[in-house]
């Protein structure tokens, strides 16, 4: 996960992950409900809260548990941002 340029035989790579997932969560953002659920496996996750706040694909892959639930948010530039972990599954 750390090389977004790598591809996994018959996969994608983490560009091609976050290119592909990330207009999904623009759009989510946009439509201004008061609660919006979106669902996906760790490492679309991952490419994606990499995407949003810099932090390292991989670590927060491996840390994520099953569930894990974040809030996403826009701020005031329109920029997506993670708030943070409201539910992580114990265990």
């Amino acid at each position: 996960m750390e090389d977004r340029t790598l591809r996994p035989d018959g996969g994608e790579t983490g560009l091609e992950v976050t290119a592909r997932a990330w207009p999904a969560l623009i759009e989510a953002l946009d439509r201004g409900n008061a609660v919006t659920v979106l669902a996906s496996h760790g490492q679309l996750a991952a490419h994606l809260l990499r995407e949003i706040d810099g932090g390292s694909g991989y670590e927060v892959w491996r840390a994520m548990t099953m569930p894990d639930v974040f809030e996403i948010w826009r701020d005031s530039r329109l920029q997506a941002r993670r708030v943070s972990r409201e539910f992580r599954a114990q265990g």
